[in-house]
């Protein structure tokens, strides 16, 4: 069986007041970055190639046997970036990666309308403000 691994560390920058990102990744396991000015953002985009054509009975970026001491790696891939404080970062297995689109996330950001601090009464206390989508 083969298996992918993704691994992400944030660390502060040298002689400035930013943060960076490196992720370590092999497979098809990918990271995003969520910045509420700039949206979602892909990591990892080095790591796989959706155009190219796929053999079956590869996995397509898995860890692969180990030969003695010499794991197969020729899939391994770092990547870095700045980030910034309240930026979320997520790590993701194929599953979901496969099925999740930044673009339509985008559009379904909940956003809490501002009223006449009328509250909604059929709500719990921490949750009466009105939502709109």
């Amino acid at each position: 069986m083969l298996t992918t691994l993704c691994v992400a560390v944030v660390a502060p920058a040298v002689h400035c007041d930013s943060w960076v990102l490196c992720v370590c990744n092999v497979g098809d396991s990918l990271c995003f970055v969520y910045n509420r000015n700039y949206g979602v953002r892909e990591v990892t985009m080095g790591s796989h190639d959706i155009d190219q054509m796929r053999d079956m009975r590869d996995a397509g970026g898995a860890l692969g046997p180990v030969d003695g001491r010499n794991p197969q790696l020729h899939n391994l891939t770092c990547s870095m970036t700045f980030v910034e404080e309240g930026d979320v970062v997520f790590i993701t297995s194929d599953g979901v990666s496969d099925n999740f689109d930044p673009v339509v996330g985008k559009f379904c950001v909940i956003k809490r309308v501002e009223t006449d601090n009328k509250e909604n009464s059929q709500l719990p206390p921490r949750d009466n403000r009105k939502l709109s989508v």
